[in-house]
């Protein structure tokens, strides 16, 4: 509501928002940040989990390119300290810092290395608000505030649990999160659509390259 009563932030970072909002750090909100085996779990091209390695997170969704997946021996000895489950926010700490998707439902999963697990407070936070809050606002300028000087952007566990959030009732913040994804399904054909065609571009080009490469198509000279 643009014409919500706003208050004026207390942070020269931070810019003025609804006054029933709260301005807090997210380790408030979760019932636990779980950090993980500092060590490569062992990894195959099939199995019954999925590795979640921090190119598996991107742009805030669970993506399966290069998918690696581990057994049940280590899934069992790498969920000791939590068990990743739907609903769950899945954070990459570093190579890139700052990634996150909220873990989906039926998916079997570990987390690998560079990656953190965040339980979340159903009473107080919708893991998807926290997941499009990390990419933007208070979050988003933290995340670069670390990055100032730095070659490779990285976050310790402290920095984490000091992620700010900015944040509405449960219920407000529900209602943002199913509207923000009504806007998002409403693009996904025209991304799908011209992902398509950019991979067919690509795909011609290797074609005309290895046909001029082998002499099949001739270059006219000048």
């Amino acid at each position: 509501d643009i014409n919500a009563p706003r208050q004026p932030s207390k942070e020269q970072w931070l810019d003025s928002y609804p006054a029933h909002w709260q301005l807090m750090r997210i380790k408030h909100v979760l019932s636990a940040i779980v950090d993980t085996e500092h060590k490569t779990p062992p990894m195959y091209e099939e199995g019954p989990a999925l590795v979640v390695r921090t190119s598996n997170v991107k742009g805030g969704e669970l993506t399966y390119a290069n998918a690696k997946f581990t057994d049940e021996k280590t899934f069992s000895r790498w969920t000791r300290r939590a068990t990743p489950e739907a609903g769950d926010i899945l954070f990459t700490r570093e190579a890139p810092a700052g990634e996150a998707c909220v873990l989906p439902a039926g998916v079997k999963a570990i987390i690998g290395q560079r990656m953190v697990l965040f339980k979340v407070n159903a009473e107080r936070l919708d893991p998807h608000f926290a997941v499009h809050s990390i990419y933007s606002g208070a979050a988003k300028v933290f995340v670069e505030l670390l990055s100032v000087g730095s070659t490779v952007a990285h976050f310790n566990m402290s920095d984490i649990g000091n992620i700010p959030l900015l944040l509405p009732p449960l219920e407000e913040q529900r209602a943002i999160s199913q509207k923000i994804r009504e806007i998002q399904n409403q693009f996904k054909p025209v991304i799908a659509s011209t992902t398509s065609s950019l991979e067919q571009l690509r795909e011609l080009k290797h074609v005309l390259i290895e046909s001029v490469v082998s002499g099949q198509v001739a270059v006219p000279r000048e």
